[in-house]
């Protein structure tokens, strides 16, 4: 019967595992001491935290980034409310100008009315050449005189209400610049010194996590240094152990006893097969003959023998 390529794959998986056990038998027998492989890394490889301290200039820029806006729009706020202050003075000089100018316009026009009717009433009544004339016209001008005084001066007075309204107005937001430059400093010194508080936890909290690494792999290589000594130990009783049997059983008994138990690996491993998978797999290799020697031929005629 042909073994299926399957089948042949699970043969050889339950062959590599009756291999390591015969593989063992001879590492339980061997007469040599062998320094223990632990089956441990050396280290648990553990990936420490790196903590990179900032700069206070570094910090200083995070503080100063932090309220950057807030104060950029208070400052953007205070100048807004300036600049329609300044604009509210600018449109009062402006009408002050302009209602000046049509008062002044009004007493020229008035004055030349003024003197036009006194003029040609006086001509009416012939006294075009009289000092009478020339009287009234320069008590006209000075009327009209006064008067432009007296509106350059009510000007003039206004713009003085105006100019200490503008010197107001600048002080009021000199004073507003200056007092949120001063909160600004407060602020930015206070975030500064959070963030330097910050900075000292975060340290602190890797110093710690760190320092839980470093124990770890301290228990570690107190467990790992146990278990390379439990591994010594155990390797220095099966050498003696060999050693004391070889002494008891000399070399052909050491060694007949030892192919006993291999081949008793191999009827424990082969139990449960076919004939003609058993066969299959001692001949696939040398395996079988170069562990069991003389124990090979009984091997054989046992599968002959006792498998269907």
């Amino acid at each position: 019967m042909a073994i299926s390529s399957a089948r042949m794959k699970e043969l050889i998986a339950k062959y590599d595992v009756i291999k390591g056990k015969v593989e063992d038998i001879d590492r339980k027998y061997s007469l040599d001491y062998r320094e223990p492989l632990l089956d441990m890394p050396e280290s648990l490889g553990l990936t420490k935290l790196q903590y990179v301290p900032k700069t206070e200039e570094q910090l200083r820029a995070a503080a100063e980034e932090r309220i950057a806006a807030s104060y950029i729009a208070k400052q953007g706020r205070l100048n807004s409310s300036y600049a329609a202050n300044l604009q509210k003075l600018a449109t009062r000089y402006s009408e002050l100008d302009a209602d000046l100018r049509a008062k002044l316009n009004k007493l020229l026009k008035d004055y030349n009315e003024t003197c036009d009717k006194l003029y040609v009433r006086l001509v009416d009544n012939g006294l075009r050449f009289s000092s009478i004339l020339t009287r009234a016209n320069n008590q006209a001008r000075d009327d009209y005189n006064k008067a432009v005084t007296e509106q350059n001066a009510a000007a003039q007075g206004e713009r003085s209400l105006i100019d200490a309204d503008k010197h107001s107005q600048d002080s009021i937001y000199s004073d507003a610049c200056a007092s949120l430059e001063e909160e600004k400093q407060s602020k930015l010194n206070e975030t500064y010194a959070k963030l330097v508080q910050d900075e000292s936890k975060t340290k602190q909290n890797i110093d710690r996590y760190n320092a839980k690494l470093d124990e770890k792999e301290a228990k570690y290589q107190a467990s790992r240094a146990r278990a390379y000594e439990y591994a010594r130990q155990a390797e220095y009783d099966r050498s003696f152990t060999a050693a004391k049997l070889y002494a008891q059983l000399g070399a052909t008994g050491y060694a007949e006893k030892m192919q006993w138990e291999k081949y008793r690996v191999f009827q424990q491993g082969f139990v449960s097969l076919l004939k003609e998978e058993a066969l299959a797999l001692v001949n696939m290799d040398t395996f079988a003959r170069g562990h069991l020697q003389d124990y090979y031929t009984t091997l054989i005629d046992w599968i002959n023998r006792n498998l269907q």
